[in-house]
C-alpha cells in the first residue's frame, strides 16, 4: 500500500514552500526496499557512532543472544556477529535484508513487521 503525502520542498532554503519539487512518502517496507541499494553508502558517516555504541555496551559479548529489530542492511548486526554475539535480524524491508544476506550470509534473518 502506497502512502502518498503531497507537499513541496524549496531546496534553496530549509522551509516548506508550494512551488518546487513534489515529494512522495512511502510506507516503510516500500520506502526501504527502494532505498536499500544506496543505504550503506548514504549512512557510512555513522560508522564512528556505531564504534562508540559497541564500546559503550561492553567488551565481553561472546555468546550473548541478541535479536536486532530493524536490522536493515546489518551495519551494527554484522559488527556484533563479528564480536561473537549470537544474533538474528528482523526487518520490514526484504531488500534491506537481501543486502545483509549478501554481506554476511551466516546471520539468520526474517522479514517482518514488529509491533508492540
Amino acid at each position: 500500500m502506497l502512502l502518498q503525502v503531497n507537499f513541496y520542498l524549496d531546496y534553496k532554503s530549509s522551509f516548506m514552500s508550494f512551488d518546487k519539487t513534489k515529494i512522495k512518502v512511502y510506507h516503510s517496507d516500500e520506502g526501504y526496499n527502494r532505498y536499500a541499494g544506496k543505504y550503506d553508502k548514504d549512512t557510512a558517516h555513522l560508522d564512528s557512532i556505531d564504534q562508540g555504541f559497541l564500546a559503550f555496551i561492553g567488551r565481553n559479548l561472546d555468546g550473548k543472544r541478541v535479536l536486532d529489530v530493524g536490522c536493515g542492511t546489518g551495519r551494527q548486526t554484522i559488527r556484533l556477529f563479528q564480536r561473537g554475539v549470537k544474533i538474528e535480524g528482523v526487518d520490514i524491508s526484504e531488500e534491506m535484508l537481501n543486502v545483509l544476506k549478501k554481506k554476511c550470509p551466516q546471520i539468520p534473518v526474517k522479514q517482518g513487521d514488529v509491533q508492540y
